[in-house]
């Protein structure tokens, strides 16, 4: 097998791949859409800057809330500031003490 051959087996598996994630988490959200009623979701990490999902999420009339710039789409702790911002109805911190006084709680159910 030639290298362009190998170069064009690395490329559509990886296609295949994304096709198959994307199909995975967009039946995901409709579920959760027909399930609960959801009209929004938030995501961040790497997978918020994948612009194949953003649109079929589009399709399914979710609103994505995600980082502006991708660049800011790389670090999963943003997930975490996330659940906190939004925890115990939305009540934001005030002061840089209070950040501090926020207890870890793994598997939150957010």
């Amino acid at each position: 097998m030639s290298h362009e051959e190998k170069e064009s087996k690395k490329s559509q598996l990886a296609c295949e791949a994304q096709t198959w994630i994307v199909s995975a988490i967009v039946s995901r959200v409709a579920k959760a859409k027909e399930e609960y009623g959801i009209s929004s979701i938030h995501m961040v990490g790497g997978v918020s800057a994948n612009r194949h999902l953003q649109s079929q999420l589009q399709v399914l009339d979710i609103e994505l809330h995600r980082p502006v710039k991708s660049l800011y789409s790389t670090d999963n702790a943003a997930m975490i500031a996330a659940a906190a911002y939004f925890q115990e109805d939305s009540k934001v911190l005030n002061t840089p003490d209070e950040i501090w006084t926020l207890m870890p709680q793994p598997n939150i159910l957010v």
